[in-house]
C-alpha cells in the first residue's frame, strides 16, 4: 500500500498520519486507464492505491489495444480475472503481469501474438487458467511456463506453433487440460508431456502429425479424452497406450490408419471408445 506520511509537531508533540498515495493511472494505456476510471467510478486523477488494490476482475475485450505498457497493471495486487481478448496485440512487455500475483484466470485469445518473453508469466503462483487460443504464436520460450505450480488449464489452440520444446511443460504436475489443436505440428517430443501426473484431457487434433513417438503418453495414468483427429498419423507404436490406464474416449478420425491398425488398437485398447 503506497502512502505519504506527514509528520508536523503540535503543541511540542510530534504528530504522524498518513494519507493514501496516488496512483499513476493516467499516464497508463488509454483503453486501461479507462477501464480503471469504470470500474472504480473515479477520474484517474482521484484514483489512489487503496483503489487498485480492492480491484478483483478487469475485462478489457475488443479495446483495440494495440500495445501494453510494463506498469498498466502495476497496484492490482487483488486481480484474479484479466480478460484482453478480441484486441490487436502482437507481443507482452517484460514485467507486465509483476504486480498481479493474485492472478487465477489470463485470457488472451483472439489477438495478433507472434511473439513472447520467456518470463511473462514468472511469479504468477496462483494462475490456474490461461488462454492464448487464435492468435500467430509460432515458438514459444521454453521456460515460458516455469513456476506456474496451480495452473489447471492451457489453451494454444489456433497458433501458428511448428515445434514445441520438450521441457515446455516440466513441472505442471496440476495441469488438467491442454489444448493443443489446430496448429502446425509435424511432430512431438517424447517427453513432453512427462510429469503432467494430472493431465486428464488433451487435445493435439487438426495438426500435421505423421507418426507419435513411443513414450510420448509415458506416466500420464489420469489421461480419460484424448482427441488426435485430422492428422496424418499411418501407424502408432504398440506400446504408445501402456500408461494411459485411465483413457475412456479417442478420436482418431481423419488419419491414415489401415484397417488392420484400427483392429489392432481396439483389441489392445478393449475398453476405450475409439472413433475412427
Amino acid at each position: 500500500m503506497s502512502r505519504i506520511w506527514i509528520c508536523f509537531v503540535v503543541a511540542g508533540f510530534a504528530v504522524n498520519f498518513s494519507l493514501n498515495a496516488k496512483a499513476d493511472i493516467c499516464g497508463r494505456t488509454k483503453q486501461v486507464t479507462a477501464t480503471l476510471e469504470r470500474v472504480l467510478g473515479k477520474d484517474c486523477r482521484s484514483i489512489v492505491a487503496d483503489d487498485l488494490s480492492e480491484i478483483k476482475k478487469l475485462v478489457l475485450t475488443n479495446q483495440s489495444i494495440t500495445e501494453l505498457a510494463p506498469g498498466d497493471f502495476t497496484g492490482l495486487k487483488s486481480l484474479k480475472v484479466l480478460v484482453l481478448d478480441e484486441n490487436l496485440l502482437t507481443t507482452l512487455p517484460e514485467g507486465l503481469f509483476d504486480d498481479t500475483p493474485s492472478l487465477q484466470n489470463l485470457q488472451l485469445n483472439l489477438n495478433q501474438l507472434n511473439s513472447l518473453p520467456e518470463g511473462i508469466f514468472r511469479g504468477l503462483k496462483s494462475l490456474e487458467v490461461l488462454s492464448l487460443w487464435r492468435n500467430e504464436l509460432e515458438v514459444l520460450p521454453e521456460k515460458i511456463f516455469n513456476g506456474l505450480t496451480s495452473i489447471y488449464r492451457i489453451g494454444l489452440l489456433e497458433n501458428r506453433i511448428k515445434v514445441l520444446p520438450e521441457n515446455l511443460f516440466a513441472g505442471l504436475s496440476t495441469l488438467d487440460i491442454l489444448y493443443l489443436s489446430e496448429n502446425r505440428l509435424t511432430a512431438i517430443p517424447e517427453k513432453i508431456f512427462r510429469g503432467l501426473k494430472s493431465l486428464r484431457f488433451l487435445t493435439l487434433n487438426s495438426n500435421q502429425l505423421t507418426t507419435l513417438p513411443e513414450g510420448l503418453f509415458t506416466g500420464l495414468s489420469s489421461l480419460d479424452d484424448l482427441r488426435l483427429q485430422e492428422n496424418q498419423l499411418m501407424s502408432l507404436p504398440a506400446t504408445l497406450f501402456a500408461d494411459t490406464t485411465s483413457l475412456r474416449i479417442m478420436n482418431l478420425e481423419k488419419n491414415k490408419l489401415s484397417q488392420y491398425d484400427k483392429d489392432k488398437l481396439k483389441k489392445t485398447l478393449p475398453n476405450v471408445t475409439i472413433i475412427f
